[in-house]
């Protein structure tokens, strides 16, 4: 099983609490390893927010679009770039299957 981003940070928290006690402190720490597992989960931590974050924006923007639509654009300016064709299948495959948009949408 991969771990997610967040298990990813906890662990090294966990590995080192007074040198991990705040996020950058926790990068710092990590600079001189070769391995840097929770440097890269803050780093796709943020790119799933940015991911989320431009998905609503989209929806706000577009109303009278699908929601998947408004997914599959955020995916393509925010995610698409990091991943490998296998992901980016998965995601085209799923990212149609969202339920559709509720009429009268309001965020």
């Amino acid at each position: 099983m991969v771990p997610r981003p967040s298990q990813k940070v906890r662990a090294r928290y966990d590995e080192t609490p007074t040198l991990s006690n705040t996020l950058e402190k926790l990068v710092e720490n990590e600079k001189g390893e070769k391995k840097r597992k929770a440097t890269e989960g803050l780093i796709w931590l943020l790119r799933g927010l940015s991911f989320t974050c431009k998905a609503l924006q989209n929806a706000q923007a577009n109303a009278s679009e699908e929601l998947a639509v408004a997914f599959g654009k955020a995916y393509d300016v925010t995610l698409k770039t990091f991943h490998n064709f296998v992901v980016k299948g998965i995601f085209s495959v799923s990212a149609p299957l969202s339920p559709p948009s509720p009429p009268n949408r309001a965020f």
